[in-house]
């Protein structure tokens, strides 16, 4: 299966209830603040290998752990796994 790792609403909404699960959302950014060989730059540059050769990401694992580094990373932004 291939997972997609996006971030919140792309468009602001008054409705709370309504939650756009789509793809035109943003992909986490490369994490400038810390070192190039860090967890998450790395995880970072393997989610875009993968969505050049695939258009999305193939390991739920890492695309989880991405996730999970890339909300504590960028607060402010809320990232999921799309399936």
């Amino acid at each position: 299966m291939k997972y997609l790792i996006l971030d919140g609403l792309p468009y602001p909404t008054d409705r709370p209830t309504f939650i756009y699960r789509g793809t035109d959302r943003k992909w986490p950014p490369y994490c400038k603040e810390v070192p190039h060989d860090h967890e998450i730059n790395e995880l970072w540059s393997w989610s875009a290998e993968e969505k050049v050769r695939f258009a999305a990401v193939r390991d739920l694992a890492k695309a989880l752990r991405y996730v999970q580094l890339a909300n504590e990373y960028f607060p402010g932004m809320n990232f999921e796994v799309i399936g």
